[in-house]
């Protein structure tokens, strides 16, 4: 092996641990600023767990909950997070309102309408 190739293998072995190690903080540090980008509209998240798991848990044990499909089950679910953000964060965010027609129409569309 050439002193360039050895040069270059440490290169890359330096490389891939700076990645290994500084990826995960740079993906958190991410999360902390969409987050706080997004608790103006989205408000805050615990409150916004709190209310879509209670929403869920009514979904859960409906009686036609065992007979919706995975598709049906998902939206209502993400129908969930979105009507509680709605209820904690800016209910005037026209994106909330919008999700909820696309996830809507996500099943209309499957079921052939």
């Amino acid at each position: 092996m050439t002193q360039l190739e050895i040069a270059m293998a440490n290169v890359d072995e330096q490389l891939k641990e700076v990645v290994r190690t500084e990826r995960p903080k740079l993906l958190i540090r991410q999360a902390s600023e969409i987050i706080a980008e997004r608790a103006p509209t989205h408000g805050d998240y615990t409150d916004t767990s709190a209310i879509a798991q209670g929403i869920k848990l009514v979904f859960h044990s409906s009686p036609n909950w065992s007979k919706l499909t995975p598709v049906q089950k998902e939206t209502l679910e993400m129908l969930a997070t979105k009507l509680a953000r709605i209820l904690v964060g800016n209910q005037n965010e026209s994106d909330h309102w919008r999700d909820i027609t696309g996830y809507a129409t996500l099943v209309v569309e499957r079921l052939g309408g």
